[in-house]
């Protein structure tokens, strides 16, 4: 059986200014993590909102994605083994 697939047509990022340089690194870790989530049917969701997350100002891209990605699969009904270990 063919894997499904997830389209993000648009994903908005409110970051702290200091951290806007990071958006891009972010969005495409938050995608590849999605991609590796254990997806089964189909489904059109017109709009998922993640809560604001505290973070530790010093939180990598990796880890910032990792909570993101956490709480969309958390929406999903889905569970991700590692949600980032510097927040």
């Amino acid at each position: 059986m063919p894997r499904p697939d997830l389209l993000i047509e648009r994903m908005q990022l409110n970051l702290p200014s200091d951290q806007l340089h990071q958006a891009r690194a972010i969005a495409r870790e938050v995608t590849e993590q999605l991609a590796a989530l254990p997806l089964s049917g189909s489904a059109i969701i017109d709009r998922l909102v993640v809560p604001a997350l505290n973070l530790s100002p010093t939180a990598s891209p990796s880890s910032i994605a990792a909570h993101i990605a956490a709480s969309i699969g958390g929406q999903l009904g889905l569970r991700q083994t590692d949600g980032g270990g510097d927040a």
